[in-house]
C-alpha cells in the first residue's frame, strides 16, 4: 500500500481511540452541565487526532516534537483540572490521566501499532466505566481478605520464580 494511504487507517485508529474514551468520559459526566464538563467526545477525539498527527510528524520533526506535544497536552489537562477543581471541589484526577492516555494511545497507533493501541483502549474504557463496581467491591473488602490475597500472591510469585529457575537450569539458558 502507498505510504500516504497507510496514514489514513492510523489516523482513523487515533480518532477511534479518542471517540471511545470520549464517549465513556462524556457518559460518566452526563449529570453535569455541558459547560462544567472538562472533556467529552469532542475533546477526546481532538486529543486522539492530536496524538496521531504529532506521532506522524515526529518522523520528520523528531521524537522531541512528540514529547513536547505530549507535554503541552499534559499542561493543558492539568490547567483544566485546576480550574475545574476550584469550581466544583471534585479532586478526582481520572480525566486528566484519561487525556494523557488518549494522546499516548493515539500516538502509539500512528507509530505503527494500531491493534495494540485499540486493544489497550478497550481495557481503558472498561476500567473507566466500572468505577461504581470497583468502589463497591473495595468497600466490601475486609482486612483479613486483603492479607490473605497478599499471602497467596507472594506464594504464587515464589513458586513462579522457582519454576523459572528450574526451567532455565534444565534448558541451559
Amino acid at each position: 500500500m502507498n505510504a500516504e494511504l497507510q496514514i489514513i487507517p492510523r489516523l482513523l485508529s487515533a480518532l477511534a481511540i479518542g471517540i471511545l474514551i470520549g464517549i465513556e468520559r462524556g457518559w460518566s459526566g452526563k449529570q453535569e452541565d455541558e459547560n462544567d464538563r472538562v472533556g467529552g467526545i469532542r475533546t477526546f477525539s481532538l486529543i486522539g487526532l492530536l496524538g496521531g498527527i504529532w506521532a506522524l510528524l515526529s518522523d520528520e520533526a523528531g521524537n522531541l516534537a512528540l514529547v513536547l506535544a505530549f507535554f503541552t497536552v499534559t499542561v493543558l489537562a492539568i490547567t483544566s483540572y485546576i480550574v475545574d477543581t476550584r469550581k466544583s471541589g471534585d479532586i478526582g484526577t481520572t480525566t486528566v490521566y484519561a487525556k494523557m492516555l488518549t494522546f499516548g494511545l493515539a500516538s502509539w497507533a500512528c507509530l505503527g501499532y494500531p491493534m495494540y493501541a485499540l486493544g489497550t483502549t478497550v481495557f481503558v474504557v472498561a476500567i473507566l466505566g466500572t468505577k461504581p463496581v470497583i468502589h463497591t467491591w473495595l468497600h466490601s473488602l475486609r482486612r483479613e481478605k486483603i492479607y490473605t490475597g497478599i499471602r497467596i500472591l507472594i506464594v504464587s510469585l515464589i513458586l513462579l520464580l522457582a519454576l523459572v529457575i528450574i526451567i532455565s537450569e534444565t534448558t541451559g539458558e
